[in-house]
C-alpha cells in the first residue's frame, strides 16, 4: 500500500470514483491497519493514538463546559451523559462525551450514529442503503452489547467490526482524509472540531461556535508574579487571576477576570521548582495539574520554569492549564525501571520522544530510546544526546515533520548547527544565531 500510495491518491483526486467501485479496486485500504496508515501518510500524524489521547485529555474539561448548560440543550446532553453514571467502560465514556460534543453543536446525534435491532435487519439494511455517511450499532436486544459496529458512506457498509462507536467515528475521519470526501452536512461542526481542534489539523480559521468551543476548553488560571523591593529585603507578591479566555492567537491571551486573590511571602518563595509548585497549588485550591511557566525577556515568550533562579529577575510566572500556551507532551521523558508498565502505557502515547529508563532515580541509564507514532524506533543508544542526533536523522531518513513541541530547537539544530536549509530562520532563531556568531 506504500508503494501504490501515489496511484491512489491521483485516483481519487482525478476520477472521483464511487465508494463501493474503489473498495473493489482497493479492498486492503478498508482495514483499520491500512486506515491508520494512510493517515499517517497523508498527514504525518498518527491517527488511532492521537485521536484518543487528545479526547481522554480534553475529556474532564468537556464535560465541565456540557453540564453548565441549561434549558433544552442542557437537559439532552443530561440524557446523552446519563449511561456513564452507570457504567465505567471507557469507550462508552467516550461515546456519551462525542455525542455530547454533537448537542453542545446543535447537531442531531441520532441522524449519525444509527442503533438497530438485530431482529429488524430488513429495515436495517433499507436504513443503511440510504445513508450518505454514518456509523451503524446493531444490538441483540436494547440493552445489550453491540452485535456489530460499522462505517456507511454512500449507502455502502464499507467497514464492518469496528469494535465500538469511538473507533468507528477515528477510521471514518480516517476515510474521509484518505478518499477526499467533505464531511457529513449533519455532523459539519462535529468534524470540524475533531478536525481542528482534536487532530489539531488546518486550524487556521475556525468557525465562530468551534472557535468559542475552543476558547472555553484551552481556558487558564494565570497567576502573575512580582518581586518587590522593600525596606525588609525581597518581598515576593502573587495576584491570582481567575477567568476564561476571551480571545487568544498562539502569542497571546486576553482574560475575562472573575476572582482574584493576593498572597505576600515576606520570606521569599521556596528554592525548588517542585516545592513551589506544590505551595501553589496548595495555597490556591487548584485541583488540575498545571505548569510553571516565566516570560523569557530576550525571545519575548513564556518557557517551562525548571529552576527557580530563572524568575529571580523575571517579571511574570504563569500558572498554564492551556496546551497551547504549554505541550502537553514532555519530549525528554525519564522513567524508573520499577514503572515499566506505566513508563510503556506513556511511551505507547507519545508522537515523537526520547525515552530514558533507570534503574533508580540517581542511577545510570537502564536503556536510552526513540520513540515515534507509539513504537520505540530504536532502544539502546547510549545517551540522550546520540537519541536526539539520531532521531534527527531518522526524521530525514523518513521525510517527517519536527515535533511541534521542540519545533524550534529542531529548526536550531537543523540550520544552525548542521547548517541544512539555512536561508529562511524563524525570527527567534535568527536572534540566537546572531548572538551566537557576534
Amino acid at each position: 500500500m506504500e508503494k501504490t500510495f501515489s496511484q491512489r491518491r491521483l485516483e481519487i483526486v482525478e476520477q472521483r470514483p464511487m465508494i463501493g467501485d474503489f473498495k473493489s479496486r482497493w479492498p486492503a485500504l478498508f482495514q483499520q491497519s491500512e486506515v491508520n496508515a494512510e493517515f499517517l501518510r497523508i498527514t504525518t500524524k498518527p491517527l488511532q493514538s492521537k485521536f484518543m489521547y487528545q479526547l481522554d485529555h480534553f475529556s474532564d474539561k468537556l464535560l465541565q463546559i456540557f453540564t453548565s448548560k441549561g434549558g433544552v440543550k442542557g437537559k439532552k446532553i443530561k440524557e446523552a451523559l446519563a449511561i456513564t453514571d452507570l457504567c465505567d467502560n471507557i469507550n462508552t465514556r467516550r461515546e456519551c462525551i462525542l455525542k455530547s460534543l454533537v448537542i453542545y453543536l446543535n447537531e442531531d446525534p441520532d441522524s449519525f450514529f444509527k442503533e438497530y435491532l438485530a431482529s429488524a435487519a430488513d429495515d436495517a439494511e433499507r436504513d443503511i442503503s440510504n445513508t450518505v455517511m454514518g456509523i451503524y450499532t446493531i444490538r441483540r436486544n436494547g440493552d445489550g452489547g453491540p452485535e456489530d459496529v460499522g462505517i456507511v458512506i454512500e449507502g455502502i457498509k464499507v467497514m464492518e467490526n469496528v469494535g465500538n462507536v469511538i473507533v468507528g467515528l477515528i477510521l471514518l475521519l480516517g476515510l474521509i482524509y484518505a478518499l477526499d470526501l467533505s464531511f457529513p452536512d449533519n455532523l459539519k461542526y462535529t468534524f470540524e472540531f475533531l478536525q481542528k481542534v482534536v487532530m489539531n489539523l488546518d486550524g487556521h480559521k475556525l468557525n465562530a461556535k468551534i472557535q468559542q468551543l475552543k476558547i472555553k476548553l484551552y481556558g487558564v488560571d494565570i497567576i502573575v508574579y512580582q518581586p518587590m523591593i522593600t525596606s525588609r529585603g525581597d518581598t515576593y507578591r502573587f495576584l491570582l487571576l481567575v477567568g476564561e479566555i476571551r480571545a487568544f492567537s498562539s502569542a497571546s491571551a486576553f482574560l475575562g477576570l472573575s476572582d482574584s486573590r493576593k498572597l505576600t511571602l515576606d520570606s521569599g518563595i521556596p528554592t525548588k521548582v517542585e516545592e513551589l509548585h506544590t505551595f501553589i497549588k496548595t495555597f490556591f485550591q487548584l485541583e488540575e495539574d498545571f505548569r510553571l511557566q516565566y516570560m523569557d525577556a530576550d525571545f519575548n515568550e513564556f518557557i517551562n520554569l525548571t529552576s527557580v533562579s530563572e524568575i529571580a529577575h523575571k517579571s511574570t510566572l504563569k500558572v498554564i492549564y492551556s496546551p497551547i500556551l504549554s505541550p502537553v507532551e514532555p519530549f525528554i521523558t525519564l522513567y524508573t525501571a520499577s514503572a515499566a508498565d506505566d513508563a510503556e502505557r506513556d511511551i505507547s502515547n507519545t508522537v515523537m520522544g526520547i525515552y530514558t529508563i533507570r534503574r533508580n532515580g540517581d542511577g545510570g541509564p537502564e536503556d536510552v530510546g526513540i520513540v515515534i507514532e507509539g513504537i520505540k524506533v530504536m532502544e539502546n543508544v547510549g545517551n540522550v544526546i546520540v537519541g536526539l542526533i539520531m532521531l534527527l536523522g531518522l526524521i530525514y531518513a523518513l521525510d517527517l515533520s519536527f515535533p511541534d513541541n521542540l519545533k524550534y530547537t529542531f529548526e536550531f539544530l537543523q540550520k544552525v548547527v548542521m547548517n541544512l536549509d539555512g536561508h529562511k530562520l524563524n525570527a527567534k532563531i535568527q536572534q540566537l544565531k546572531i548572538k551566537l556568531f557576534a
